[in-house]
């Protein structure tokens, strides 16, 4: 369900299934940059390859991950190959999506249910240039993952 207001867009995101749908739109429609503040968990082959194909088109996507687990290294390596660049930062306690400094994600995720999630989605971009540059702080500060 969606609210504007202005220059404001806000939705509201009640199942995983609704958030993979809306993100993969804003994957599609970015043109300069995604950044990601994600858990680590598995996220489907879909994603992966959207991901890839921004990429392709020349958007920079890069992940700050928070978990770091033998499961995920595999996952690692296939966002890797598909362009992104990933770097570890611990302990965030928060997913944030950001669209070419234009829309942002909270989301929440729970790994026993994963077809649960919650978020909110803000298509404003002073809200969105402000995310960014917490990201871009983190990104810095950020390890490689090898």
């Amino acid at each position: 369900k969606a609210q504007k207001t202005g220059l404001l867009d806000i939705s509201f995101i009640q199942t995983r299934n609704q958030l993979i749908e809306m993100t993969s739109t804003d994957v599609e429609k970015s043109q300069k940059n995604i950044n990601f503040i994600v858990s680590g968990h598995e996220v489907p082959a879909e994603t992966i390859l959207a991901h890839k194909k921004a990429v392709e088109r020349g958007v920079n996507v890069r992940k700050l991950v928070q978990n770091l687990d033998k499961a995920s290294k595999a996952m690692f390596k296939s966002w890797k190959s598909a362009g992104v660049k990933i770097k570890y930062f611990p302990n965030m306690e928060s997913r944030i999506f950001i669209y070419d400094s234009k829309i942002v994600y909270f989301t929440s995720y729970n790994p026993q249910r994963n077809s649960e999630a919650l978020g909110v989605r803000f298509n404003y971009a002073p809200f969105a240039v402000m995310m960014n540059e917490m990201f871009e702080a983190r990104w810095k500060l950020g390890k490689e993952i090898a």
